[in-house]
């Protein structure tokens, strides 16, 4: 009876030091520290970007209509701009949109990632954007709202003459779940929007407390197994 209490106390107190897994949706900010990024340069104009980036961690670039997003090179199409460089990532109408540059677009990754996102740019927004994050067969594992007011308005409307635009947007987990990762599209139809220097790791951030919870608890595990041996 004594080690039947024991393994239960173990087991309760372990349960406090592992932390569930956990979520958060991050605007604004400077992205992923030691990440992988990919900035789009380097294609043509209307370039269509599906399996391109395969070699380095991300299987397709989709888009929610079934289409493939294009590159749009300085000047841009419609009212968004680059981050960096001269592209961005935009939808096209390869899957219907009526259209180009309004279609959500989607990252599908070769292998889990724990931190996802991008620079997200529309200077004139008519709507709200859903960014959602998926981990395995499609199941929705977070998601949130950037408000339209939430989106830098640069001095200059399209096109845009230089880079620096957007606002970062992703997703960070305390362990490697995301295997896909959703911009878009808005809440408005014809809404136009664009994403550029695309980043994810497989790194994972720690939950808040978790090293404080493991500190406590691990002494007192000890204790009890020490206590109820």
């Amino acid at each position: 009876m004594v080690r039947v209490k024991s393994v239960v106390m173990i087991l309760a107190l372990g349960g406090l030091v592992a932390a569930p897994a956990m979520a958060d949706g991050v605007k604004g900010g400077t992205g992923i520290a030691g990440a992988t990024v990919i900035d789009f340069e380097g294609y043509a104009e209307g370039t269509l970007i599906d399996d391109e980036y395969t070699g380095v961690g991300v299987d397709f670039f989709t888009q929610d209509d079934g289409g493939t997003p294009m590159i749009d090179e300085l000047p841009q199409l419609f009212g968004y701009g680059p981050t960096s460089g001269v592209n961005v990532l935009t939808g096209s109408t390869t899957g219907g949109a009526a259209f180009p540059t309004t279609a959500g677009m989607i990252a599908e990754f070769a292998s889990p990632q724990a931190q996802a996102g991008a620079m997200f740019s529309d200077t004139a927004p008519l709507g709200d954007y859903t960014i959602s994050a998926y981990g395995a067969g499609g199941v929705l594992l977070e998601s949130f709202t950037l408000l339209s007011s939430e989106i830098p308005s640069p001095s200059f409307f399209p096109p845009s003459a230089d880079a620096g635009n957007g606002i970062y947007v992703g997703f960070q987990f305390n362990s490697a779940v995301i295997e896909s990762i959703q911009f878009g599209p808005s809440g408005s139809s014809g809404d136009a929007f664009a994403i550029d220097d695309f980043q994810f790791s497989a790194e994972p951030v720690p939950a808040p407390g978790a090293a404080l919870l493991a500190l406590i608890g691990m002494p007192v595990v000890g204790w009890v197994r020490r206590r109820f041996a």
